[in-house]
């Protein structure tokens, strides 16, 4: 996937649909790679091409960036590709298992439908409130019990 035009079938870091995106640029640029020595012995250099993809979603028609180097396996495929654009946002891994895939499942439907995604957000509010033995007789009631116990982690 290295033509404007050419297209892949992938999940798109946008709406998370599996589906074809298509290739809008491609660019191939040749760069020095600095690793520089700790011990004084000077920085060593070395040629790397690096490729930078540009790529939009057929179902949500959102532009998502990657870029590989020639130090990667397949680098001229999108699909190996590190994703620079959107950042991905993860939770930290001290947040409970439960609560993490209920924003995850959240996240992937937020644009495809706002009510969905804000009760699975709510879902993933109860999660949490029970995991940190939250009091209240509604959702309201428990994140002000935590906000009260100042509930940091």
């Amino acid at each position: 996937m290295t033509i404007p035009g050419e297209s892949q079938v992938f999940k798109c870091p946008h709406c998370g649909n599996e589906t074809v995106n298509e290739l809008q640029s491609f660019t191939k640029v040749d760069e020095l790679l600095e690793l520089v020595e700790s011990r004084g012995h000077g920085v060593d250099r070395f040629p790397v091409e690096s490729y930078f993809f540009i790529t939009k979603c057929k179902t949500c028609e959102q532009a998502s960036v990657f870029i590989s180097s020639d130090i990667d396996e397949f680098p001229e495929n999108v699909k190996n590709a590190f994703q620079i654009w959107p950042t991905n946002k993860y939770l930290d891994e001290g947040v409970p298992k439960a609560v993490q895939e209920s924003y995850e499942e959240a996240k992937r439907v937020k644009k495809v439908s706002p009510l969905a995604f804000s009760l699975l957000i709510r879902r993933a509010l109860e999660q949490l409130c029970n995991d940190k033995n939250a009091t209240g007789d509604n959702l309201k009631a428990k994140i002000k019990d935590l906000g009260t116990k100042k509930v940091n982690s």
